[in-house]
């Protein structure tokens, strides 16, 4: 050893010949050390076709509180075709509240009118004011009230 040289505990290797890849684990072999993943962690975030349904529809809902009727239904129109298009189901508190005749936001008073029909069955009948199209919802009675 040289004086000028610092000393180190580190080992110096020589090589005796040419380097080897390390080795790849075979595909079962790697599948097995890889942890599994959970369907929690896969459906952690919001895709970005949801962020888009959403958006469009709180658009739509805005523009018909304004007014701008013809807008909005191209909003939920368009909602609807993305909803289709990437294989997505849209919420039921999303279906019950567009008209699926015109793609209008139902909103009572605005754009529909809301009724109870007691005849054999309660139901809430909602009637679009744009296209006359007529939904009905069951409502369930509760028997255990007193």
């Amino acid at each position: 050893m040289n004086v000028d040289e610092p000393k180190t505990n580190t080992p110096t290797i020589t090589s005796t010949g040419p380097e080897k890849p390390p080795n790849k684990p075979t595909a079962k072999q790697s599948k097995k050390n890889e942890p599994k993943s959970s369907k929690k962690e896969k459906t952690a975030g919001i895709s970005d076709s949801n962020k888009t349904l959403n958006y469009l529809y709180q658009a739509s809902n805005l523009l018909t509180t304004q007014g701008n009727l013809v807008l909005a239904r191209h909003y939920n129109k368009s909602s609807k075709q993305i909803a289709l298009k990437t294989v997505q189901r849209l919420n039921k508190s999303i279906k019950r509240t567009t008209c699926k005749r015109c793609c209008a936001v139902l909103i009572p008073g605005i754009t529909s009118t809301n009724r109870i029909s007691d005849n054999r069955e309660s139901h809430l009948v909602t009637t679009c004011k744009h296209c006359k199209k007529v939904k009905r919802f069951p409502i369930k009675s509760d028997k255990n009230i007193q």
